[in-house]
């Protein structure tokens, strides 16, 4: 074998191991693509179900009006729960819209990463705004589910209702916690984490 076939050969095994570099590579970055798909579609669940939790509470709250009527205490909570829940719906329906925003197809890494801190920078915001209504929310909401389920003036049970509402407020936290950390902190960690892998494939 003379100097020129050794040469085409080791030509021939290095363009066929770039190849295969390459194949290597583009599975590793389609895998890590569908995780972070899958981690964006796992926050837009968790929306899509606020957004209904909201939407059912809205109608409910109309639909009970007339049970409300005549008690000056109870529309002040109706009108509360109604812009609350109503904010929050609106809220949602922006989230969601932004996170069906966040493409890998579309969207460059630089521009993924930086969307992505703004959401986490969002739900920061959100989780300390909810810390601060979430007792209006429940204060408002407490006397109008009494007022339908018993059918009396929930005012007579304010010391009743106050130890409820702490009670409530402190399991709100808890979930409240446990919950962004679950749907959306580690969701978010974690496309941060892939995106940081991209990079190093130069995508």
């Amino acid at each position: 074998m003379n100097l020129e076939e050794l040469k085409k050969q080791w030509q021939e095994q290095e363009q066929s191991l770039q190849e295969m570099h390459q194949v290597n590579a583009q599975l590793l970055r389609s895998m890590i693509r569908q995780r972070s798909t899958d981690a964006i579609g796992q926050m837009l669940n968790a929306e899509y179900l606020s957004t209904a939790v909201c939407a059912l509470l809205l109608l409910v709250l109309f639909c009970s009006v007339p049970f409300f009527t005549g008690m000056t205490g109870l529309m002040v909570a109706f009108v509360i729960s109604v812009l609350l829940t109503g904010a929050g719906f609106a809220w949602n329906l922006y989230k969601i819209r932004f996170l069906q925003q966040l493409s890998f197809g579309n969207t460059p890494v630089a521009d993924m990463a930086e969307k992505l801190e703004r959401f986490r920078l969002m739900m920061i915001r959100e989780k300390m705004t909810g810390f601060i209504l979430g007792p209006v929310i429940m204060g408002a909401l407490l006397p109008l589910a009494h007022k339908l389920v018993h059918g009396d003036n929930p005012f007579l049970y304010l010391k009743m209702y106050g130890i409820r509402l702490a009670l409530g407020y402190e399991a709100f936290i808890v979930l409240t916690i446990l919950g962004y950390q679950k749907f959306y902190f580690r969701n978010i960690r974690s496309i941060l984490e892939h995106l940081q892998e991209i990079r190093a494939f130069k995508v």
